[in-house]
């Protein structure tokens, strides 16, 4: 008998692992016409030379980016742009990193974290105890040792570019050539970086993405004046927005506000349209009027002296409003994050069949507690056999206000918790499968201006060669260099190279996030300094000539242009041709080999697999590039490149973080981790982070200094660092996360002005409520920071490279065989940031709103200070309930802070111990000491059913 199986599960039976959507077939992620290829040749005697060709083609293209920015910034209008950190020399903040990566601190962490394990227990001996602090003080001798003299290489490179500008240019260039040093860092045509493109959710296998936390709009007040909140959907396609939005700003009485989607696929570029992040909506729909009404506190005057009515929300903190611990009814404004943490809940269950209320999942885990707690070790022993079934707990961190006299402080806040993918099925999303979670995530590597990827149909089943985009500086859309053909490798034991014409995409890719590999040589200080001089002041000139000048033809401005360009080209090609050549060999020896399986395959072969393949572990891996890999004799004592942050496959895994000096995830990692747990998130990961300050936070916008692109509080916790986020410079900000920062400016150069919200309005506006794009200078002013940002880590990284004892110090991360501590290069600091840590005990935590959500903008920056302040006090990683030692970040999101706080889960048993930040945390699976059959009745009671669109 023959059984028919359904369609979904035949599309699993038939994996290459086809994604059976309109944009891509079985055999391939990525859809691309049909148009002819014409064969070139064998591979093996054409793909290096072919490579090289289409390189230097692309670096052309590039240059001539760089040209026009530079001409375009010396028109009028932008002369009066400068940052104050291009004028600020310090570059600082990297101390932490330096610790996380060589030999010497990293043997000092494991001795450190092994005394802390072993606290109680039986003491060293006198002897052992000597060896021990011997060994301390020599690895603090060498950690202070490498960062002088990585400061002292620091200010050798800083004064060798004072002298040539005060030789070559006057005064009033230097600015200019400050910031055309900038530009020549930004050329990146020596960095390796893997791109993650974005790809829209498969719309016939819906369990390949958990719903994300929504944007809300308000449907209506009840007859009580209780706001109801739903999930907002896109005005073009109706689907439910869940990362940035676009909002319609050209005077029409029509609110129109559309998904990123259909932004890009119908209005790209359309003035009337800016960009809004993801935010929250109680500051744009609870109305003074509706204030006065949801409040009904007699304690809280409505009219002022005056006899005129008062605004009570947001909530402050001169009024005093009711709150549950005060007996009878808590006052609505104080209930409103609770509402809308729901209202995000219950937005996350889309699919679900039978909803289930966060307070009834409190209510579960109250008596669920209440079984458990007398037969704890009965839960331990069934967690070793069954994977650790639990349904919601209570969690604590603490924060002190005064380290001295131990005074603590506590905040509320609930998430959910998903366990990885490869487990069972988690919490209220047990309906997706995660067998395949990274199947609906594309990956390309970047080698200068090359782009090589899989995947993609009607490319032979091989490998494509094209070259990327100019990045996106103040000109975009006027180049007209052209690149003219695109490259094709067939699969096969005997390889053939193939080209077609170059395909202009309609529209900018859309990537969601890059993975910085390596960092080149170029212009950080290592290569030869009077070339790099001779290049920058080439620059500056060919930007004062001109190629533009109406007066010519356009075959005559293009003449010219060419000829600057073919001159710049040649000075370049003098500095980094070796180095190229180094690059592209290995790249073309891995393509050639017949073990390096071309074909994509979501099973066997997916293009995360194809991209770690083609680079060279032995070349690549180092931190610090081999000198003698180069043979020019000009090039000796030169690294190969200034850093790198290559991970062998298997070193992404996450290692426990147990005190201070143990290396925590990073930011990227975090968010390529959600792949790991079936969430796709529609932004890319500067939108998502810029959510903790618009959404989860209720701020309205970033509160410091840099935070606008690089979205992050780089305040270290555990007083590893004296100086605060916006006491910071560009430097420190970006050091406090070098990987991610390097991988950001990626993406930054990837996106042109209409993917950035509007600059906040005056008086401190939300910018979700600006009505305008990016103007010129504004652009100018995000581009310039971008590039300092990218001088500074280059800067710093080129003294660390230079300096033999770092190179010495961190050779031991390639020799070492654990290939989990490759990741050491990708962390970054201990965050002071609350509630910032999506991961901890191997769980993902979604985070809702923050404990201050109904306060004022003061008091809510007060309150989040406080708590950031207190974890900087923290002498170290606390130790986590039940005995685990913990991630040392606040778990939590979601609060219900200030009064709320204590109307929320303080009245329901969830109130937190002295001295603690307690949350609220829904697990990942369930299991009930009571037995198998409450188990399952508490399992059937959560179940969620899949519902096919």
């Amino acid at each position: 008998m023959t059984r028919t199986l359904p369609n979904r599960l035949l599309w699993i039976k038939g994996l290459g692992m086809g994604t059976p959507t309109s944009s891509a077939s079985s055999n391939n992620i990525t859809n691309a016409p049909n148009l002819p290829w014409t064969v070139i040749g064998d591979a093996e005697t054409h793909l290096l030379q072919e490579l090289t060709s289409l390189y230097w083609e692309g670096v052309k293209r590039e240059l001539e980016v760089v040209l026009l920015t530079l001409k375009k910034w010396q028109e009028p209008e932008y002369s009066s742009v400068v940052l104050d950190d291009e004028k600020e020399n310090f570059i600082h903040g990297f101390d932490s990193f330096i610790d996380q990566v060589s030999q010497e601190s990293r043997a000092f962490a494991v001795r450190y974290g092994e005394g802390k394990d072993s606290a109680g227990r039986e003491l060293k001996s006198y002897k052992e105890a000597l060896h021990a602090q011997a060994l301390d003080i020599s690895a603090e001798n060498s950690s202070s040792a490498l960062r002088a003299a990585v400061r002292m290489k620091l200010e050798g490179l800083k004064c060798f570019f004072k002298a040539q500008v005060s030789r070559i240019f006057d005064l009033r260039l230097y600015v200019n050539q400050i910031k055309e040093r900038k530009n020549a860092h930004r050329f990146g045509f020596l960095d390796i970086d893997k791109l993650i493109e974005h790809r829209p959710p498969l719309h016939n296998m819906s369990f390949w993405k958990k719903p994300s936390v929504p944007q809300l709009t308000l449907t209506k007040f009840d007859k009580y004046w209780i706001p109801i909140f739903s999930p907002a959907r896109c005005s073009s396609c109706s689907s439910t927005l869940r990362g940035s939005m676009f909002r319609k700003t050209d005077g029409d009485d029509e609110e129109t506000t559309i998904c990123e989607d259909c932004y890009r696929e119908s209005h790209y570029g359309h003035s009337g349209l800016v960009k809004a992040y993801k935010h929250c909506i109680l500051e744009e729909v609870i109305t003074p009027g509706a204030s006065r009404i949801i409040c009904r506190c007699s304690t809280v005057p409505h009219f002022d002296s005056n006899g005129r009515s008062r605004i009570l929300f947001p909530v402050g903190e001169e009024d005093e409003h009711r709150n549950i611990e005060e007996g009878g009814m808590q006052c609505g404004l104080l209930k409103l994050g609770e509402l809308v943490a729901e209202a995000k809940y219950d937005g996350m269950q889309t699919t679900v069949k039978k909803r289930i209320r966060l307070g009834e999942e409190k209510r579960m885990h109250e008596e669920q507690a209440k079984k458990n707690r007398e037969t704890e070790a009965k839960i331990k022993a069934k967690e070793a056999v069954r994977g650790g079934r639990r349904n919601m707990k209570t969690v604590t961190r603490p924060s002190l206000h005064d380290a001295g006299i131990k005074s603590g402080t506590s905040g509320k806040s609930v998430s959910v918790e998903d366990q990885e993918a490869d487990g069972d099925i988690p919490f209220f999303l047990r309906k997706y499968t995660e067998r395949y979670p990274f199947g609906n995530v594309h990956m390309a590597l970047r080698v200068g201006p090359l782009v090589i990827e899989n995947g993609v149909s009607n490319t032979k089943g091989g490998a494509l060669v094209t070259v990327r985009d100019p990045p996106n500086l103040q000109v975009h859309g006027e180049v007209s260099s052209k690149i003219r053909r695109r490259l094709a490798l067939s699969t096969g034991t005997v390889r053939t190279l193939w080209t077609q014409p170059e395909i202009k995409e309609k529209l900018p890719k859309r990537y969601k996030a890059a993975m910085k590999q390596v960092a080149g040589a170029p212009f950080s200080g290592i290569l030869d300094p009077n070339l790099e001089r001779d290049i920058i002041k080439a620059l500056m000139k060919a930007s004062q000539q001109r190629f533009d000048d109406p007066g010519l033809h356009a075959t005559e401005q293009r003449k010219l242009l060419d000829q600057i360009l073919g001159n710049l080209l040649s000075k370049l090609k003098l500095l980094i041709e070796s180095r190229v050549s180094i690059y592209l060999g290995s790249i073309a020896k891995r393509l050639l080999d017949p073990q390096t399986n071309l074909h994509w395959s979501a099973t066997s072969n997916n293009c995360q697999n194809f991209c770690d393949t083609l680079i060279d572990w032995e070349k690549f891996g180092p931190m610090i590039g081999s000198d003698s890999v180069i043979s020019e004799a000009d090039d000796r004592g030169a690294p190969l490149y200034t850093m790198s942050f290559v991970c062998r496959p298997s070193g992404y895994t996450a290692r426990p973080v147990n005190t201070k000096f143990d290396v925590p995830s990073g930011l990227t990692e975090e968010y390529l981790l959600k792949f790991r747990y079936g969430i796709h998130d529609e932004a890319d990961i500067i939108d998502s982070l810029q959510e903790y300050w618009y959404d989860w936070g209720t701020f309205g916008g970033p509160l410091y200094e840099h935070q606008d692109l690089f979205p992050w509080d780089c305040t270290e916790a555990y007083g590893r660092y004296p100086v605060s986020c916006n006491d910071c410079n560009i430097s420190k900000h970006v050091w406090a996360f070098p990987f991610d920062s390097w991988s950001m400016i990626s993406l930054h150069l990837s996106r042109d002005r209409y993917m950035y919200a509007p600059e906040p309005m005056p008086s401190g506006t939300p910018s979700t409520s600006s009505t305008s794009p990016l103007s010129n200078t504004a652009w100018m002013r995000n581009r310039l920071k971008v590039l300092l940002a990218l001088d500074s880590l280059l800067s710093a990284a080129g003294a660390m490279a230079s300096d033999p004892a770092f190179h010495a110090s961190t050779s031991w991360l390639h020799k070492q065989k654990d290939a989990s501590l490759d990741r050491l290069k990708l962390g970054g600091i201990h965050r002071a940031q609350p509630f910032s840590h999506y991961f901890e005990q191997g769980k993902y935590h979604q985070y809702f709103i923050a404990e201050w959500a109904h306060l004022k903008r003061k008091n809510k920056i007060e309150a989040y200070e406080l708590l950031r302040d207190g974890r900087v006090k923290l002498p170290d990683v606390p130790t986590g309930p039940y005995g685990h030692l913990t991630q040392g970040s606040i778990a939590g999101g979601g609060g219900w802070g200030g009064g709320l706080a204590d109307g929320g889960f303080a009245d329901s048993g969830f109130g937190s111990p002295d001295g603690g930040m307690t949350g609220v945390v829904v697990e990942g699976e369930v299991e009930d000491v009571a037995g198998e059959e409450e188990a399952a009745e508490v399992e059937a009671e959560a179940e969620v059913v899949e519902v096919d669109h």
